[in-house]
């Protein structure tokens, strides 16, 4: 931590002085200026923050014979409707403004050493409002503080730091210890005053340099507010654990914190506008998947009424027989449910050869008085349970992830009068889809699952992050009470206790929104998600594969049917007595640990391809995940010779 290294350096010092800016106080942005973006966004003022940049630009141009300007003289430079912006602005900088809590923990032991306190800053804004903040959050009992607004006379300039030493008469100038985040003004012009210099580099910096992948996202969404709002608040929350101020998350609350909570809270905010733009009275959202997303949507919205509404695809199987007779699970599934109820079909099933699709659809359709007389029986239950959700006059709006074939929104359909709006993450292309009212978070209402610009590099992580630590639903009771699988899997009971962690933490992110913006929106972009998701599935860490390697998904109706979510745990056993369909599992799975990863490289040394004369590719280790190196001769994109290490698609 900062305060160990520089304990000694404050104790030799006799004044002690702070940069404001990205060091005593922390914005939650990746730059100053995405404030303005902010405000123009949410504030529905187009160009302003343009506009507020050209205006200070222009202050500064019109006083060149000042070291500074001050906020007034920048709204001198802007349009008159716009000059009521400027407390606005102050407004905001108020609202976002923290304490970093690392240097407060240095400012505090400088007093606590009886040390006398200086704090300085190049910046437009007023002392009396920068005095304000600075109480606000916590930082009292100073000796001095000097803005360069007010003062006339900057740090960067070296002013400032003169102005420092004059007043300061009775201390050497090699006695004052200035700490601060500009490598120039900070750093090299306090030297070069005679004054002793710590930089301090900007903490979005600091959290970048450790996390590969938000710096990655970075690189690819640069001008995104949403990704600078995301990278402020994750690092903000890094640095809080790193001062002892939250307790260190384990894996799975990380999880929660860093992609559960960004990913449930901008698909919230979705659901909330889709809400106000259809006036829609009461919002359901469907089980499991709505679980999480209806609790962080409580955490900013209390107008809109909403119910957490149990529809799993189970139910429209049993309650409407509404199954695809080329699925043999579905229909399956009515055949097990139904013999779980009903003694004759139960008889009937076990006395029949059920092994094939055309076998199971025949069976159904031979008995299907039977089968619409148990049918209707679950389908007066759930309706009763779903008139305890809504009233009659309400226009719904029904949350779920992904959908092909619309199966929460027919059973909900088919069940009340009411109007039905689906408000989904994406829709699998499908012949149905235009048979609903929809809207997608996505934007993308035709696609497929491979299209990993809507569905993630792993659709299956989403439905891990975005769902409820309940086991799966079979049924509803008459009193509408969900009746919940009596015999969970290993899977699903592995699920059931580590959802919990991620869940609170998703949580704990949307209450940090809040705390920070007062409810305000933060403008996430779906693809801005997307991409960061990706890059969680695209470089697993060695931490990842070892935890995720525990987990797998059901794929099926019914949770009977489990794939590795990630990656498979294989012991050297299982390899030995199943050789062929160990390879086949692993070869399938998206992350591979190192001793996997080297049996398919072993396996897989060399890759040719040759089309002709003109293009020759020979590939070394074609199995690994990044390419290591490429030499070869191209003359265009169809005549080219090349040799390459690593994969040849990266």
């Amino acid at each position: 931590m900062f305060l160990d290294n520089i304990k000694d350096e404050i104790r030799k010092h006799s004044v002690i002085s702070f940069d404001i800016f990205d060091t005593l106080l922390l914005r939650p942005y990746v730059k100053p200026t995405d404030l303005f973006l902010h405000i123009e966004k949410s504030e529905k003022i187009p160009f302003f923050c343009y506009l507020r940049q050209d205006a200070e630009k222009n202050a500064r141009m019109h006083h060149k014979e000042l070291e500074d300007i001050s906020l007034d003289m920048i709204y001198d430079e802007i349009d008159e409707k716009y000059k009521h912006l400027k407390q606005t602005e102050m407004d905001w900088e108020e609202m976002v403004l923290r304490a970093n809590p690392e240097i407060k923990h240095v400012y505090e032991y400088a007093q606590k050493q009886g040390k006398k306190i200086v704090i300085a800053s190049d910046m437009y804004l007023p002392t009396d409002f920068i005095r304000k903040i600075l109480h606000k959050n916590g930082y009292k009992n100073w000796n001095k503080l000097y803005v360069s607004a007010e003062l006339g006379k900057t740090k960067c300039s070296g002013h400032m730091y003169q102005q420092i030493i004059e007043d300061f008469s009775n201390i050497k100038p090699k006695d004052i210890l200035h700490i601060g985040d500009n490598k120039h003004s900070d750093f090299k012009k306090a030297k070069r005053m005679g004054i002793e210099a710590i930089h301090y580099p900007m903490l979005i910096k600091q959290y970048l340099k450790q996390d590969k992948r938000a710096y990655s996202l970075l690189n690819q969404k640069n001008n995104a507010l949403s990704v600078s709002v995301l990278l402020g608040l994750l690092a903000y929350q890094w640095q809080q654990i790193r001062c002892d101020i939250k307790p260190k998350n384990d894996y799975w609350s990380n999880i929660g914190y860093n992609y559960a909570g960004p990913l449930s809270y901008g698909y919230a905010r979705f659901i909330e506008k889709e809400a106000l733009k259809n006036d829609l009275d009461n919002i359901f959202f469907i089980a499991r998947d709505g679980w999480l997303l209806q609790k962080v949507f409580k955490s900013f919205n209390n107008r809109i009424k909403n119910s957490y509404v149990y529809a799993p695809r189970i139910l429209n199987l049993i309650c409407r027989l509404d199954y695809n007779r080329k699925d043999k699970h579905q229909a399956k599934a009515i055949i097990d449910n139904f013999s779980k109820t009903n003694d004759k079909i139960k008889k009937l099933a076990d006395e029949s050869i059920l092994e094939n699709n055309e076998q199971i659809h025949t069976f159904i359709q031979k008995y299907i008085d039977l089968f619409k007389t148990e049918a209707n029986r679950f389908f007066d239950n759930y309706k009763k349970y779903l008139t305890t959700k809504t009233s009659e006059a309400d226009k719904i709006g029904l949350v779920d992830t992904i959908t092909c074939e619309f199966s929460s929104q027919k059973l909900i359909q088919s069940s009340l009068k009411n109007t039905l709006k689906g408000i989904y993450w994406g829709i699998l292309t499908s012949p149905i889809q235009g048979m609903f009212e929809t809207t997608t978070f996505t934007k993308s209402e035709a696609t497929t699952q491979t299209n990993r610009e809507v569905f993630t590099a792993n659709w299956n992580f989403i439905e891990f992050l975005i769902t409820s630590p309940e086991y799966p639903i079979k049924n509803i009771s008459s009193d509408g009470k969900p009746i919940y699988d009596k015999n969970p899997s290993e899977n699903e009971i592995l699920r059931s206790t580590i959802y919990p962690k991620i869940a609170d933490s998703a949580i704990d992110f949307a209450n940090e929104v809040n705390a920070f913006f007062h409810g305000k929106d933060i403008f996430f972009d779906a693809s801005d998600l997307i991409t960061w998701i990706n890059l969680f599935v695209d470089y697993p860490t060695s931490q990842d594969i070892r935890q995720m390697s525990k987990i797998n998904h059901p794929i099926d109706s019914n949770h009977s049917v489990f794939v590795p979510l990630f990656c498979c745990r294989i012991s050297f056993k299982d390899f030995i007595s199943q050789p062929k369909k160990m390879l086949k599992v692993i070869k399938k799975s998206l992350w591979k640990t190192k001793k996997q990863a080297f049996l398919i490289n072993l396996l897989h040394p060399i890759s040719f391809h040759m089309r002709g004369l003109k293009k020759i590719k020979l590939v070394l280790l074609p199995r690994l995940t990044k390419q290591y190196f490429v030499m070869g001769i191209t003359f265009s994109e169809k005549w080219f010779y090349k040799i390459i290490i690593g994969n040849d698609r990266k």
